[in-house]
C-alpha cells in the first residue's frame, strides 16, 4: 500500500503538484523556482536488520549519519527523489522538518535489493498535497525490479511532467545486446553482466514509450535519477544496442533529448572513484528552457576523501545531481 506522510505547514502552498495534469486551483500560488534532486544513498534502512551480509558495511555511524543529514539540507531542494530506501522513515532520518514523503511499493522478490525503494520527497512549502503515480512495469514482471516515480510539478504558468527511476544495475557501458555478441568460453562475469544488459534493454521500451507520449502531448517534461548507464560511452546507432539513441531519436523533433550530464565529469568523490555520471537529468528542449544558469550541480561530500571504498560505504557512492528551475518571465505586448 502506498504510505504518504505530511509534516504540518501553516503558510500558502507557493506550487502544487499533482499526478495528474490537472491545474492547480485559483488558491494556490505557482512557484516561480523550483529545485529538483536525485540522490542514491546506497543501501540506507531504517530497518536494521537489512544490514546482514556483505551490507553490514553500510549501517552509518552517528557522525556518519549526521554528514548525510547536513548535506541533505544543505541540497534546499524542493523536491528529492531518493534511491535505495527501505521506506518513509529512512528518509524521515536525512531530512530536515518539512517534507511531505511518498515511498514507492516494491516486490520483494529479490533477497539483495527487494528492500530498495524509490522514496519521493516534497517540501511542504512548494507540494505538500502531491501524490506519485508509481510506474510498476519498470519492475518488470518476475524481475522484482524497481518501480518509477511519475507526478507533475507547476512552475509558473508551466506543467512539468517528471520521472524519476532507479533502472538495473550492472550494464554501465556494455552494449545491451552483449549476450548475442559473447563467445561460448565467455566468464560469469560477462554473463552476468549480459543478463544485466538484458533487463536493462527490457526497461528501454517502457521509458521510450514514456517519452514517445510525453512528446505527443507536448510540454515540458524530465526523466531524471539513476539511470546506472554511461551515456557518453555509448555508441550511436538505433539499433536498440544503446540506450541514448533510442530515448533521443529526434523522431519527431519533440523527441530531441538533452542531458546537462554531457561532456561533463562528475566531481563526486573527487572523480576519481567514478569519473562518469550514471545519475541523469534527461529532459525535451520546453523542459531545458526552465533550466536556470549554471542550473545543474553535483553537490560533493564534506568529507576526506580516503582513496578506497570504506567512505563511499559511510557516506555513499553516489552524490545527489540537482537541478534549478525557474519560470520564465511573463510576456508583455
Amino acid at each position: 500500500m502506498l504510505r504518504r506522510y505530511c509534516t504540518p505547514w501553516l503558510a500558502p502552498l507557493l506550487a502544487l503538484l499533482t499526478a495528474s495534469a490537472g491545474a492547480p486551483s485559483a488558491a494556490d500560488a505557482p512557484a516561480e523556482r523550483l529545485t529538483v534532486a536525485s540522490w542514491n544513498v546506497a543501501h540506507f534502512y531504517a530497518n536494521d536488520a537489512l544490514y546482514r551480509g556483505d551490507r553490514r558495511k553500510y549501517r552509518r555511524a552517528p557522525e556518519d549519519l549526521a554528514q548525510l543529514r547536513a548535506y541533505a539540507a544543505a541540497l534546499d531542494a524542493d523536491v528529492i527523489l531518493f534511491q535505495e530506501l527501505d521506506g518513509h522513515e529512512a528518509a524521515r532520518r536525512l531530512l530536515p522538518e518539512g517534507y511531505c514523503i511518498e515511498a514507492s511499493p516494491r516486490d520483494s522478490g529479490n533477497p539483495i535489493t527487494g528492500a530498495q525503494r524509490l522514496v519521493v520527497a516534497f517540501r511542504t512549502d512548494a507540494a505538500c498535497g502531491t501524490r506519485v503515480r508509481w510506474l510498476r512495469t519498470l519492475g518488470l514482471p518476475g524481475s522484482h525490479l524497481r518501480y518509477g516515480a511519475e507526478f507533475v510539478i507547476t512552475l509558473g504558468d508551466q506543467t512539468v511532467r517528471l520521472l524519476g527511476v532507479h533502472l538495473k544495475s550492472g550494464c554501465h557501458a556494455a552494449p545491451l545486446d552483449l549476450a548475442d555478441r559473447l563467445p561460448d568460453d565467455a566468464s560469469r562475469r560477462e554473463m552476468r553482466r549480459a543478463k544485466a544488459c538484458a533487463r536493462l534493454a527490457q526497461q528501454l521500451p517502457i521509458l521510450e514509450r514514456w517519452v514517445e507520449a510525453r512528446a505527443a502531448e507536448g510540454g515540458p517534461f524530465i526523466l531524471f535519477g539513476d539511470f546506472n548507464r554511461r551515456f557518453g560511452v555509448e555508441g550511436t546507432a538505433r539499433d536498440g544496442a544503446w540506450m541514448w539513441p533510442v530515448l533521443s531519436d529526434g523522431d519527431p523533433d519533440a523527441q530531441r533529448l538533452v542531458r546537462p550530464t554531457r561532456f561533463r565529469r562528475a566531481p563526486c568523490w573527487r572523480g576519481v572513484r567514478y569519473p562518469r555520471f550514471i545519475d541523469h537529468f534527461v529532459m525535451n528542449e520546453e523542459a531545458a528552457a526552465l533550466v536556470a544558469l549554471e542550473g545543474f550541480d553535483q553537490p560533493t561530500y564534506d568529507a576526506p576523501f580516503a582513496g578506497e571504498a570504506e567512505m563511499a560505504w559511510r557516506l555513499s557512492d553516489h552524490c545527489a545531481i540537482r537541478l534549478r528551475l525557474q519560470a520564465p518571465p511573463e510576456r508583455t505586448g
